[in-house]
């Protein structure tokens, strides 16, 4: 019997899974993201994924279930505490699915916080480009990097 992609987190998959994905495959986040720190510690907090670079600071947050208002809450203390002149800042919740709360006041934060839903943006199966050995969602015949359609075998 298939399940989907949210009965696997629920009862398979934990965080660190989906953790260990992005950190070997950011670029199912975003193409060109600077390598990332993992488990992040500063002032009394916790950040999951961490990309830093001169030009900007991108804050993964994986969640197990739904992104709700005080998951949404945690990303905005953590660009308060991360965000730096002239850099910058992406925030990226990761999670099963979102509220409709957190949804409306995602829509507020001009494109800085942003939502990504395990199964339909962050694949749970994943095939590697031959050529440039990037990860792509399986369902994907050609690499959106560099337009190879040989994987990994």
């Amino acid at each position: 019997m298939a399940r989907t992609a949210l009965e696997i987190l629920r009862y398979t998959r934990t965080e660190a899974w989906v953790e260990d994905l992005l950190f070997a495959h950011p670029e199912l986040l975003s193409p060109n993201l600077p390598p990332p720190r993992r488990q992040v510690s500063f002032a009394g907090s916790r950040v999951d994924l961490l990309f830093e670079d001169e030009e900007q600071t991108v804050l993964v947050e994986i969640k197990r279930g739904v992104i709700d208002l005080a998951a949404l809450a945690q990303m905005k203390r953590y660009r308060v505490l991360l965000k730096q002149p002239g850099r910058l800042f992406t925030g990226y919740l990761v999670g099963a699915s979102i509220s409709d709360e957190a949804a409306e006041s995602l829509k507020k934060s001009g494109g800085r916080l942003k939502f990504r839903q395990i199964g339909r943006d962050i694949p749970r199966e994943i095939n590697l480009c031959q050529k440039c050995r990037r990860a792509r969602h399986q369902a994907i015949s050609a690499c959106p990097f560099c337009g190879e359609k040989q994987i990994l075998r």
